[in-house]
């Protein structure tokens, strides 16, 4: 039994081959798409894990300044040996962890090309001060064993405290500083996902008027041969 083999004629076949070519478009324009979302997502995850882990970091600082800052007054007042050895080992340890986070907010700062010169600057401030207030207190514990406990609390008072005190100042506007510039990537990255969004969007709806374009044609082209 004879079967009849259809056959596609060379103008079908430009037609499909047209066809074809116009989906492999549209298909990498949505794939571009898929894209750029992602990216755009990433980079929001970047951001704001970046901001959180500074934050962290900062706020931990302060902490560990305000640690060091109780046990130079419990070291001033305090005469049991067992008692002292706990203190200025919490002292010590606080030193050790204000050291370490200082650095990871400066390994941050110069990984990431995310941060305003501003910012850069006031952490600068911040660490100085920090390593101001280091000397002051080593000043302050040495002078524990040679001058009176009046006038060592006077030092901690006239001195010690404005120290602590122009550092958080410094740490508050270096958080300041740290959300805003998070506020202003965030805008920049939605401005410019938006951009080539839109882009894509034209792009791609383009291609699609043209393939209906391209079958209207060929079905208005069928229908005068058949006529």
């Amino acid at each position: 039994m004879d079967s009849e083999i259809t056959k596609f004629t060379k103008n079908e076949f430009k037609q499909i081959k047209y066809i074809l070519y116009f989906g492999v478009f549209i298909v990498v324009f949505q794939a571009f798409q898929y894209i750029i979302t992602k990216q755009t997502t990433q980079k929001y995850r970047d951001l704001f894990s970046e901001t959180t882990q500074l934050a962290i970091l900062a706020n931990s600082v302060s902490t560990q300044n305000s640690t060091i800052h109780r046990s130079l007054l419990n070291i001033t007042f305090s005469s049991d040996s067992a008692e002292l050895k706990i203190f200025h080992r919490k002292l010590n340890n606080a030193e050790e962890k204000i050291s370490n986070e200082l650095s990871l907010i400066e390994k941050k700062i110069s990984k990431y090309n995310v941060y305003s010169f501003e910012k850069t600057k006031l952490f600068v401030d911040l660490k100085f001060t920090e390593q101001k207030y280091n000397i002051k207190y080593k000043i302050y514990l040495g002078s524990l064993k040679t001058t009176s406990r009046e006038d060592a609390l006077l030092y901690r008072k006239n001195v010690l405290r404005p120290l602590l005190e122009s550092f958080q100042i410094k740490q508050y506007l270096f958080l300041i500083r740290m959300f805003t510039d998070q506020q202003l990537l965030t805008e920049k990255i939605s401005k410019d996902a938006g951009q080539i969004s839109f882009l894509l969007l034209v792009s791609g709806n383009f291609l699609l008027v043209i393939v209906i374009l391209f079958l209207i044609y060929i079905v208005f082209t069928e229908r005068k041969k058949l006529a």
